[in-house]
Parts: structure tokens; C-alpha cells; sequence
């Protein structure tokens, strides 16, 4: 197995990667900040966010699916429909649509390209041992301190139970509790 991580980004860390980004995504073809801002209110991961196409919003109906998303066992289709919230709905309006194809992506870019435009950010900003993925950590733990409770963020992130959502990502530290106690 692998080790488990508990690394989220820092609020610092965080303003300070979409400062350096957004300088950053005026002169190249790869924007990363939008991308990363989808992740950090939808909880998608890297490759399902470059998958994401035109035809699969439905700003109606207020959602998205997302196809093939990661699962043990169901490696092709599966998949899964997610609620588009407001600030979703901003970013993907505010992409480019090249034609009037539903297969078009929102954000046409190859996952990698992205990772590794958001690995040369970190290294020029002296972030350590921070990947991606810890993004997706870091917004379904804000969904569960903004009190929702874990049957509904697993609708959002996509997972098959709460297990994982109670072990893994509402993993309390300590410290926090004494906020926690004081609410009461």
C-alpha cells in the first residue's frame, strides 16, 4: 500500500501559487489557475477536469458529469453526475469555446502539461512535498468544516461511501477540536 498523506496547501501557499499562475497563464496556451480553482470547489482530480466536455454541462439542469471517473474496480464507463454550483458554472463560462461541438473540452489541455506547469510553479516558489491531489484534499475538507455532512460531500467528490471521507479527509487534527468543543 501506498502512504497515506495528510498534506493540504496553505492559504499562503495557495494565494501565493495563484498570484505566481496568474502571471504565468497570460503568456502560455496552459491556464492553470482556472483549472485549479475548479479543483478546489469541485474536488476533481487533475485528468477529470481535463475531461470535462461542453456537451456534459447542462447549466439548466445545474450539472456536470464527469466520464470515466476513477474507481477499484470499473476502469471505463463510469460515469458520474455532479451538482454545478455557482462558481463552477463562472469558471466554465469563462473558458474559450473553440466550435459548437459537445465534445469540445472546457479545458482542452493534457492533464500532465497541467501537472507540470503546476510542479514548475511550486519549485519557483520553494513549495516542498505538495502535489496536486492535496488540492483535492483541502476542498473536501472545507466542504466537511463548513459543516456539511459526509453522505453529502461524497455526492460532490464523487466517492462510493463515507469511509474514506471520514478517515482519510476529515481526519481532525487535534488542535482544531478546541474550536469544535467552543461552538457547542
Amino acid at each position: 500500500k501506498s502512504t497515506p498523506r495528510s498534506r493540504r496547501p496553505t492559504d499562503e501557499e495557495l494565494h501565493d501559487l495563484i498570484e505566481y499562475l496568474t502571471a504565468q497563464d497570460e503568456r502560455s496556451e496552459i491556464k492553470v489557475v482556472p483549472c485549479l480553482m475548479f479543483a478546489l470547489s469541485s474536488t476533481r482530480r487533475r485528468g477529470e477536469i481535463c475531461r470535462l466536455q461542453w456537451g456534459d454541462v447542462d447549466f439548466e439542469k445545474r450539472t456536470y458529469m464527469i466520464r470515466d471517473v476513477k474507481h477499484p474496480t470499473k476502469k471505463k464507463g463510469n460515469h458520474k453526475t455532479f451538482a454545478l454550483f455557482d462558481e463552477l458554472a463562472a469558471i466554465i463560462k469563462a473558458q474559450p469555446r473553440l466550435t459548437d461541438q459537445p465534445t469540445e473540452r472546457v479545458f482542452p489541455y493534457n492533464d500532465k502539461s497541467l501537472g507540470a506547469r503546476y510542479t514548475l510553479a511550486k519549485k519557483a516558489l520553494g513549495i516542498v512535498n505538495l502535489r496536486w491531489h492535496d488540492n483535492r484534499r483541502e476542498a473536501i475538507s472545507r466542504w466537511l468544516a463548513r459543516g456539511l455532512p459526509p453522505h453529502k460531500v461524497r455526492q460532490i467528490s464523487g466517492h462510493e461511501n463515507t469511509i474514506i471521507l471520514e478517515r482519510v479527509y476529515d481526519a481532525p487534527n487535534p488542535e482544531d477540536l478546541h474550536a469544535d468543543i467552543a461552538r457547542l
